[in-house]
């Protein structure tokens, strides 16, 4: 039976599975666990076991995936996953960027309050966002959603984040009210409900 000898501090397995041409063949893998509380990223003091299943914040259908299973062979590369916090450390902010990169990749977001749409003398517009000083970094405050089912009217979903908030439909009733993402992209925000 094959073993794993692991000279590293890491969890490390091996998983065997069929290939597309159904030969069985060994598969070796390797987490790292990092902590960012200093600034710097330093190898975590303790590392996070080896996933067999996906794990999701709440229940699966309506939270989204807080880790992914760590084996399959639908990864040829490296999964990179954070979870955080967006933290105004000079006291509560309304809008601020996070950013995250590992080697070449970079992603910003940009971070707000809470937020909702209200009616204007000339349409509709986003309120202030409120200030915070911690805003979780999870799929259910970023774009997405489903509006309500309501008789007669036809649900709009965006089935690339089911879980999130600020999807409004075509009916101006659906808008006011509703919560607007807190997590957007920087370089792609919401300005009205028509957007995305």
């Amino acid at each position: 039976m094959l073993q794993v000898a692991n000279a590293t501090p890491l969890p490390a397995t091996l998983a065997v599975f069929a290939n597309p041409a159904g030969v069985e063949c060994a598969y070796a893998a390797v987490k790292a666990s990092f902590d960012f509380s200093s600034g710097a990223p330093r190898l975590a003091a303790r590392q996070a076991a080896f996933l067999a299943t996906d794990v999701y914040w709440g229940d699966p259908a309506t939270s989204s995936l807080r880790a992914a299973a760590d084996l399959t062979l639908t990864k040829p590369a490296t999964d990179i996953l954070l979870l955080g916090r967006a933290i105004a450390a000079g006291g509560p902010l309304g809008v601020m960027d996070v950013s995250l990169r590992v080697g070449p990749v970079q992603r910003t977001l940009r971070v707000f309050g809470d937020r909702q749409w209200v009616r204007h003398e000339k349409g509709w517009a986003i309120s202030a966002p409120r200030p915070f000083e911690r805003m979780p970094l999870r799929w259910e405050l970023a774009f997405g959603g489903c509006t309500p089912a309501i008789e007669g009217k036809d649900p709009v979903h965006e089935p690339r984040n089911p879980v999130g908030r600020g999807i409004v439909g075509a009916d101006e009733d659906d808008f006011a009210g509703r919560p607007l993402p807190n997590i957007e992209d920087p370089a792609d925000l919401i300005t009205t409900p028509a957007d995305r």
